[in-house]
């Protein structure tokens, strides 16, 4: 009985853990599809990719690798 108890209660804390990261992981991949939108709109708007990283904190190579997207639209 103490096995089982045991065995159920780190299969529901597993669980749980598991949900937490799962809408963290969600919460985190949403903020940066935010920022990618944020940034091809200032893209389409002319600003210079190196204002665009100032602002949104991307790397440069990910400001260009959008705006070669968006050129080939």
């Amino acid at each position: 009985k103490g096995r089982e108890d045991g065995l159920q209660a780190g299969l529901l804390a597993g669980l749980q853990q598991g949900i937490e990261q799962g809408i963290e992981q969600g919460i985190e991949q949403g903020a940066y599809q935010k920022t990618l939108e944020m940034a091809r709109k200032l893209i389409a708007r002319g600003h210079s990719p190196e204002e665009i990283v100032d602002v949104l904190c991307l790397t440069i190579d990910q400001v260009q690798s959008l705006m070669v997207g968006l050129e080939q639209l």
